[in-house]
This record gives structure tokens, sequence and C-alpha cells, in this order.
């Protein structure tokens, strides 16, 4: 049975223009009918087209495809399934992490408050790309910056005030990104001498609303230090911040979760 392309693609659900491209990537080699000189379809073409949309969701990419159905003997095509496998871990990886991210910030925004929490929080890492408002040369970030955005679903947008800044008057900041130590290794992560790690121990945990652009300061955690100032502990060392959500209510709102170590006088 030979079909037009007009019934492959209502056939398969598939545009024509689809079609086409897959003849160009060598998928189908559709043949010319002698008297119309149109192109006609066979049983063939059609399951090589589902084929390739299997392969496709299994993120097979067109050349890759077009080698598994045309071009390989049995260990390459085994060698081609086994590396789609090694992706496929990965993604699961990913997915699983995400998953569990997303789920936690859900339920920090559905129970929002701003009241302070003393808890244990795990080892962090943090790459700093910016200070105030200037960023680093794309050359010093590079070898970090690239690996670590394919990841950014995973990443917190953070601030760093250093401890040595915080009663001084001064508005120096850092911006980056953190990551838990534990998802920085199952992801494989790049490390380098930028990286910086935020030790498990006790933090006083908060939440504030820091406004509009141009809003940022250290204003922000001042009721905060003074509620450990009033207490049996003392700050202990650097004090980080990552960005929960920018939110467009009646005023712009932008909700940082911030991090205070702390430990006993």
């Amino acid at each position: 049975m030979k079909y037009k392309i007009s019934e492959v693609s209502k056939i398969l659900n598939m545009p024509i223009d689809s079609i086409r491209f897959y003849e160009k990537k060598g998928i189908i080699s559709p043949q010319k009918d002698k008297q119309t000189d149109y192109r006609v379809y066979d049983d063939w073409d059609i399951n090589y087209l589902l084929e390739y949309k299997r392969f496709r969701k299994m993120d097979f990419s067109a050349q890759e495809i077009k080698k598994l159905l045309h071009e390989t003997n049995f260990s390459d095509y085994l060698k081609l399934l086994e590396k789609n496998q090694e992706s496929i871990k990965k993604k699961a990886v990913y997915y699983q992490l995400l998953e569990k991210k997303n789920e936690e910030l859900i339920k920090k925004l559905v129970s929002l408050d701003f009241e302070v929490h003393i808890e244990t929080t795990p080892c962090k890492l943090f790459f700093s790309h910016r200070e105030n408002f200037e960023y680093s040369s794309a050359n010093q970030l590079r070898e970090i910056f690239d690996p670590w955005m394919d990841y950014y679903a995973l990443l917190d947008n953070t601030v760093v005030i250093r401890k040595e800044d915080l009663f001084q008057d001064s508005s120096n900041f850092e911006w980056g990104f953190s990551i838990n130590k534990s998802e920085s290794i199952a992801l494989k992560l790049p490390m380098s001498e930028r990286i910086e790690c935020f030790e498990e121990q006790t933090y006083l945990r908060f939440i504030v609303n820091a406004g509009a652009r141009g809003n940022f300061s250290k204003d922000l955690i001042k009721p905060a230090v003074s509620h450990i100032e009033k207490s049996n502990y003392k700050i202990n060392g650097d004090i980080s911040g990552r960005l929960l959500a920018r939110i467009n209510d009646a005023e712009y709102l932008r909700y940082i979760e911030f991090f205070i170590p702390i430990e006993k006088k």
C-alpha cells in the first residue's frame, strides 16, 4: 500500500513539515510515483516514523536515531542504548531532587511565617559570582558557571553577608548560587577554589520581605541580630540568605530566607 504525505500525516497525527524534515535527516526514504512524480510512503516508512517518535521519547537525538534505524551493527546498537541509559539515570537523579526541592518550597510558602527558628541546616556550597553590583569576569566564572547553570533549577539565588561586615558602616554583599553539598555530589558538580562550604551547624532561620529594587540592606536582618544579642547565643560565622519567591501583588514582594550561624555564649 502506498500513501501520500497528507495521508501519512493523518495516520500518525504528524505535521507534513515534520515528515519532510525526517526525510532530510535520512530517517525515511520515500519513493517517487513514476506517473505523478510525487513522493509516496509505504508501511516501512510509517514504521520508521513511529520508531523515530519512540526513540525521541527516550531522548535520543535525530542523528542517534538514524544510526539506530539504519546504520548500527549489534555492538554499536547496544552501546547507544547503554549510553542513553546513563543519561536516563542522570536525569532521574535530577528530577528526584527537583521534585523534592519544589515540594519543600511549596510547603514553606503555604505555611509562610516571619518568626525566628533555631535549627540545624545541612552543609551548603556557595559559588560567588557578584560582589555588590559588579559581576566577576566571564573567564573567572566559566569553568564553574556553565556546568552549574545546567542545574539552575536546583540552585538557590543566594546573598552572603560576611560576619566582619555585619557591624561595619558598609554595604558589602556577595551574590551567587548555593546548593546542598549532598545534592552537588549526586549531580557530580565540578568544584574549584571559588566554591565555599557553609558547614552543617545551628542557625537562626527566618524569612523577610525585601520589597522592591533598591530596598535590600542589612536593616532586614537587624531584628534577628538583636534577638540573638539578647539571647544565650552569639553569631559565629557569615550570614547567608536565599531568594524564595518574587511576588507581584498590590506591591512587589521578595521573600528571602536568612540563615545566621549561632553558638552558645
